[in-house]
């Protein structure tokens, strides 16, 4: 089961604070997963241009393989002016309409205000149905409150990333088992 994770903010920690407590939590979990982590902030990832993905080259094609290849995908994200951030957005236009297809996507959206817990719902999940991912049955929103000195300090925010690990993992097994199910159906 290979596994990505991937701090989709150019700017800030809190995203990727709480990735990587995501991180110590899948290896914790299942220890024998196969992972890798992302991090936008560290990476020269060209602005989408409409190109096809097999041409893209660098750390831009180095992040779209990624994440083709990847069975779970765990999106951390700030929540920016209300919207999710431009690098993310990027991302998804650097990609196949169909390249989420038979993947999970799970999210961690980290915001400076209350009133932004359910951009995700209405700005993220749609992209990410458009684009055929299967999604848990709910995302992480963690508040600038829950983080102190760099460290995460909510204990709730905490069991809710463990439980969207579990949920993720429990959901890429069972579409692997469905479409090998599906597979032996045909003599190819």
């Amino acid at each position: 089961m290979k596994t990505l994770l991937l701090a989709s903010s150019l700017i800030g920690s809190k995203s990727r604070t709480a990735l990587n407590y995501a991180k110590e939590r899948l290896l914790a979990n299942y220890p024998e997963s196969d992972y890798q982590l992302l991090d936008l902030a560290e990476m020269e990832v060209a602005f989408a241009k409409g190109y096809h993905y097999l041409d893209l080259t660098g750390d831009t094609r180095t992040l779209v393989q990624a994440i083709m290849d990847c069975d779970v995908l765990i999106l951390a994200s700030p929540i920016f002016q209300a919207s999710i951030p431009a690098s993310l957005k990027n991302v998804f236009d650097l990609l196949p309409q169909n390249a989420l297809q038979g993947k999970v996507v799970g999210t961690i959206i980290t915001a400076g205000s209350q009133k932004h817990f359910l951009i995700p719902q209405y700005q993220l999940n749609p992209i990410l149905t458009y684009m055929k991912a299967s999604q848990p049955s709910s995302y992480v929103f963690a508040h600038d409150l829950d983080f102190e000195a760099g460290q995460l300090i909510n204990s709730d925010v905490k069991d809710r990333i463990d439980r969207l690990i579990t949920e993720c993992h429990t959901l890429a097994v069972a579409l692997k088992q469905a479409q090998e199910q599906e597979d032996q159906r045909y003599d190819f």
